[in-house]
């Protein structure tokens, strides 16, 4: 090893010696080269490319040819092209220089090591990737054994062979490099550098695209720390840090830290480029992609705008730069059916890829097809064709006729024939395309899952339900199968935006069971079972009975890494899916691991089929599930309609029953302008009552003919309604006739959660300080006082909409009575009074697998409806929770001390603030608990997304584990709601009844006592 080094240096000695005679101007082309280095830098290409001419001109005059320096700015020169992805030119002066350094030091010393590091870097640039590993390799040999194996030249080499395996799609390769890399530098040049941070920045970005998201955080954010402490938080490589954070965010669906970190990454380039650098306008691409996802198209219309003038300026109206960025710009606008705007820029584009690389390019048939769709959303359909058949020919001459982008086109070309009704070309295209599509994407891919929509809308015109049915059936599994996967690794966050995209599926699917599709109507029925009951409460139990151990916490992130991988092979087209076993066999591995050691996992992946609810039912018990969707008429995609999909224990199928329309029950629905007793009483007893019932009801009756128990589980607007009080009678209620379960899902009656043994442990909430100390009012004797705040009465406070939350007398009153019912009855009780309720207090309590068996929480409740989209900031005073664009945030319950964050005042350091939103209690562990009661206001009540069911507190508890939740669907009087809740709790424990028979019982009884709904009807038990 010394006599390599030792031979080296004398090479190196006998070239320098050889121009000794002009030291000078070795030193004069080093600082040259220097000095490019830091015009690369800062993107000035024009002035580096003048400067390193000068220094080989310098080394041709002075030194010569032959000489290491030259060879030296020949590779800076090739360098200032590879940045600017200018690749033959920069390959041609990579090869001189390692000409010249093979024959003036060598092919084993370590500067030809240096060329054939940079050719092999070149070389993976331009998707050459047996070139670049050989020369890649040749280079890590040639540094181990000129330098060994522990200089960080060679920690280089290996990182870029990480570079190439990863490029490869050999994952395990590129990590073994990676790391083997990452320990070379941590010793030289120690875990402080800048060589050091980029290892710990490529491995993220390798465990980001394993899609392991739990690894690649913590390795961005320790090579950002590094970044700032070497060179700051305004430097281009902290910078490239920020990048990485904010793509990773974007990919966990956290947008509002994405976009954090990316406005750093912008200011730091226009700090130091200004805002008409190429750089720049990357980083405005990126945000502006970001607000596309988030659906902010006028925040992505302005940067576009701006990307587009800074490369007007920088590259020209007729760069290809210039193009990408119209196209980019056009695209928000096509998405936000802006199509006016559009069109022009679509135009533009294309006349500039035209005379760039001419017709005949897929660049401009994708053009082509990008407005095709454009004419095809705004009915100009003969153009629309004109556009596809010219994209076509050009993609079958370029790219070929089983290239996913012709496959593409040649559909939207049949869809485009059908929606202009010559029928005929658009099934001769239809026949012809559908194998070929089927062989090259597979039956799990999305353009697979909407070529069966289309399939089946096909089909619809032409009046063939049943063919249609069948279409929209394998649709419906194949969208299952994608959304089971994507359960395994999304967060809930994640995972509610990602569902969007199939709603208009499902809701078209109950559209055409409604017409009377008997297949369709049990595909439905399994849809609204998967969607309602499993999908969008699954990811956040997965997560939390895996993580709740923490021998199995590893074990379930790199699980959910291979359901990513496995998420990406699967949206590729077939011929491109390289790991798919490996990968299902890995994950199958490991979740066996976590079925074994994780109580309740199995459970949570189960999913069920309207047969296996049937099987539940009695001879006089049937399920009804509740659904919402848009009519299938085109001309009234507005009329959103409701149905129900009733199962008997006799029937061959699920039967669909129409309802009504809900514009109708909207304007049935409360106003701001009515007094709610009157209206609430009304709606349940009064003249509303009838459309109440003969909407929602009495079509439903010939299907419950000899049923005595109904299992129903709402949706919509249903949610803001206790269906067991609609009257069929004056005197007689639903409740009166049938047994009524209310159900989140009617999955329920088949799902048994693996929870441990109820214990026989209460907690009890009341008489709860919202202001940290005792109110004036404590002692009071009035009644009357209400659980909550309306939030419609706008003016009943002034100026100041939100005031303190009050005491509740009663409350005390309640806790007190109903602890003496349970320590009767053998129960271990624990009162939390006073400013002993705190948030802290029960979050302590419902810590995994130790939650007591009773929660009873008698305090405030609210709920705030989806802000309005607008610029309107929070007003002075408006608690926070009003704005937040998280439906789980805006709704909670008031604890101890709970006014002081509520007015938006700083709280004490180092405690929780007395609010407890739904979000905080969906991660919580109530896996042990079987009953939750809010004895609170509008518990019931959050937003309403569909057939997906409450955004509020219902779904909190649900996510948590609870098993039976009573809560209120509007503000109670505080006395009646403590004379409720007693006469429940002695039905339950003296009586011995079941908690539905207790609070059916309780609820009748109060009836009977206060015929006006308003003081029984509000509150409704949900299993």
């Amino acid at each position: 090893m010394r006599s390599i080094l030792l031979m080296s240096f004398l090479l190196l000695c006998v070239t320098v010696s050889g121009q000794s005679a002009d030291s000078t101007a070795i030193r004069k082309v080093d600082s040259l080269i220097l000095e490019v280095r830091g015009l690369i830098g800062t993107g000035d290409f024009k002035e580096a490319i003048a400067v390193i001419e000068s220094a080989e001109n310098l080394a041709i005059s002075r030194i010569g040819k032959e000489s290491v320096s030259y060879a030296n700015a020949l590779a800076n020169h090739a360098r200032i092209y590879y940045f600017q992805s200018e690749n033959s030119q920069a390959e041609q002066y990579y090869l001189q220089a390692k000409e010249i350094r093979a024959r003036v030091l060598g092919t084993e010393h370590p500067d030809y090591g240096w060329s054939m590091n940079q050719l092999g870097t070149l070389y993976l640039q331009t998707g050459e990737l047996k070139k670049a590993e050989a020369h890649l390799l040749e280079a890590k040999q040639i540094w181990g054994t000129a330098l060994g194996k522990k200089h960080a030249w060679y920690g280089g080499a290996v990182n870029n062979l990480g570079n190439l395996h990863k490029e490869m799609g050999a994952y395990d390769l590129a990590e073994a490099d990676y790391l083997e890399s990452k320990a070379i530098r941590a010793e030289s040049p120690g875990k402080q550098s800048a060589d050091y941070a980029w290892s710990l920045n490529n491995l993220a970005n390798l465990y980001q695209d394993m899609g392991n998201y739990e690894a690649a955080e913590p390795l961005y954010l320790e090579a950002l720390t590094i970044r700032e402490t070497l060179m700051g938080k305004n430097s281009l490589d902290y910078e490239a840090g920020l990048q990485g954070l904010g793509n990773l965010n974007i990919l966990k669906g956290d947008y509002e830290q994405a976009e954090y970190y990316h406005l750093e990454a912008k200011a730091i380039l226009e700090n130091h480029f200004g805002k008409d650098h190429r750089d720049y306008t990357f980083s405005l691409n990126n945000l502006s992609s970001l607000y596309a996802r988030m659906g902010d198209f006028k925040k992505a219309e302005v940067l576009d705008l701006e990307v587009l003038e800074i490369r007007e300026k920088k590259v020209g109206k007729e760069s290809s730069d210039y193009a990408v960025s119209l196209n980019s710009a056009a695209a928000h606008y096509t998405n936000s059916k802006q199509y006016d705007k559009a069109e022009p820029l679509y135009r533009e584009a294309m006349a500039i890829d035209e005379k760039n690389v001419g017709r005949d390019h897929p660049d401009f048939a994708l053009g082509q097809y990008n407005l095709g769709v454009l004419y095809k959303a705004t009915k100009r359909y003969q153009e629309a064709i004109k556009l596809f058949s010219d994209a076509l020919a050009t993609q079958a001459k370029s790219l070929g006729e089983k290239h996913p982008d012709y496959l593409e086109t040649q559909w939207s070309l049949a869809n485009t024939f059908r929606a202009a009704k010559q029928y005929e070309s658009a099934n001769a295209i239809y026949e012809h395309a559908l194998p070929i599509i089927r062989q090259v994407y597979g039956t799990d891919h999305p353009f697979y899952i909407q070529v069966l929509k289309d399939l089946a809308e096909k089909e619809l015109e032409a009046g063939h339900p049943m063919e249609a049915g069948q279409f929209l059936a394998q649709q419906a599994q194949a969208e299952r199968k994608r959304l089971s996967l994507a359960v395994r690794h999304l967060s809930e966050q994640e995972l509610s935006t990602y569902v969007q995209r199939f709603t208009d599926q499902l809701e078209f699917r109950a559209a055409v069971a409604s017409t009377g599709s008997e297949e369709l109507a049990g595909v439905c029925y399994d849809d609204i079972l998967f969607y309602k009951g499993f999908l969008l409460q699954a990811s956040s139990r997965l997560r939390k009975l895996a993580v709740s151990n923490t021998k199995t916490t590893d074990t379930y992130h790199r699980l959910t890494a291979c359901f990513r991988q496995l998420a990406d092979e699967f949206a590729s087209p077939v011929s491109e899916r390289q790991k798919i076993q490996q990968l299902q066999t890995q994950a199958d591995s490991l979740e066996k691991v976590l079925a074994r050691q994780v109580s309740g996992f199995n459970e949570a992946q189960r999913q069920f089929t309207w047969k296996a609810v049937q099987q539940t039912l009695s001879t006089t018990e049937a399920a009804v599930e509740f659904v919402r969707y848009r009519h299938g008429d085109p001309d009234r995609t507005d009329s959103i309609m409701y149905g129900a999909l009733v199962i008997r224990p006799d029937a061959t199928h699920p039967v669909f029953v129409p309802l009504f329309e809900e514009k109708q029950l909207e304007q049935l629905l409360l106003t701001k302008k009515e007094n709610k007793l009157d209206y609430l009483n009304d709606l349940y007893t009064g003249s509303r009552s009838k459309k109440l019932f003969d909407w929602i009801w009495k079509p439903l009756e010939s299907s419950l003919t000899g049923i005595s128990t109904v299992a129903m589980a709402p949706a919509g607007l249903l949610h803001r309604i206790n269906l067991a009080a609609i009257s069929i009678s004056p005197e007689e209620t639903l409740a009166d006739r049938y047994e009524v379960l209310l159900l989140e899902s009617t999955r329920q009656l088949v799902a048994t959660d693996e929870g441990n043994t109820p214990g026989t442990d209460a907690a009890l909430y009341g008489g709860i300080y919202f202001d940290g100390q005792a109110p004036a009012n404590e002692d009071s004797t009035a009644v009357g006082m209400r659980r909550g705040i309306d939030f419609s009465l706008t003016d009943a406070w002034g100026k100041r909409q939100f005031p303190n939350w009050n005491y509740l007398k009663w409350t005390a009153i309640e806790t007190d009575a109903i602890a003496d019912i349970l320590k009767e009855a053998g129960y271990s009780v624990t009162v939390f009074q006073k400013n002993l309720a705190t948030e802290a207090s029960l979050k302590s309590i419902c810590s995994p697998l130790k939650s007591p068996r009773i929660l009873h929480l008698a305090t405030h409740g609210f709920f705030f409806d989806d802000p309005i989209q607008s610029e309107t900031p929070a007003g002075a005073g408006e608690p926070v929770f009003k704005w937040s664009e998280h439906p789980m945030m805006r709704s909670g319950l008031i604890l101890a001390g709970g006014n002081e964050a509520w007015q938006n005042r700083r709280g004490s350091k180092n405690r929780e603030d007395g609010i407890l939103t739904a979000y905080e209690i969906s991660q919580m562990d109530l896996r042990n608990t079987e009953l939750v009661v809010l004895s609170a206001c509008e518990t019931g009540l959050g937003d309403i997304q569909g057939n997906e069911g409450v955004y509020g507190l219902q779904r909190a508890f649900k996510i948590a584990g609870a098993k039976y939740l009573i809560m209120s669907l509007w503000q109670t009087s505080d006395f009646h709601t403590q004379e409720l809740m007693t006469a429940f709790y002695a039905n339950w424990m003296e009586r011995k009844m079941s908690i539905p028979a207790a609070f059916d019982a309780a609820q009748k009884a109060m009836k009977i006592k206060y015929r006006d709904p308003f003081f029984w009807a509000g509150f409704i038990l949900v299993e």
